[in-house]
């Protein structure tokens, strides 16, 4: 835990905590060998929503991330899948 915070999500502010993140990924490559890269980031959780902003900056220079779009129920979910 490293803070409370309020984000904007979905046109609406939510009271949020921010994680800080540091970690790695351990990959077993039977050609390259054992590889575990290394991260830090950030998770924020939105009260009510759960998970809403997420980022990894990878030790390559190269970072992922994802933000809450959009929410749906199951069933609107399931209509979309099929």
């Amino acid at each position: 835990f490293e803070r409370d915070t309020t984000i904007s999500v979905l046109g609406k502010n939510y009271p949020g905590i921010l994680f800080s993140l540091e970690g790695e990924v351990s990959l077993r490559d039977t050609e390259e060998g054992d590889i575990s890269p290394q991260f830090i980031g950030y998770e924020i959780y939105a009260k009510g929503l759960g998970l809403v902003e997420h980022k990894r900056e990878l030790g390559s220079g190269a970072s992922l991330g994802g933000r809450l779009q959009e929410r749906m129920t199951m069933e609107e979910f399931l209509a979309r899948v099929k």
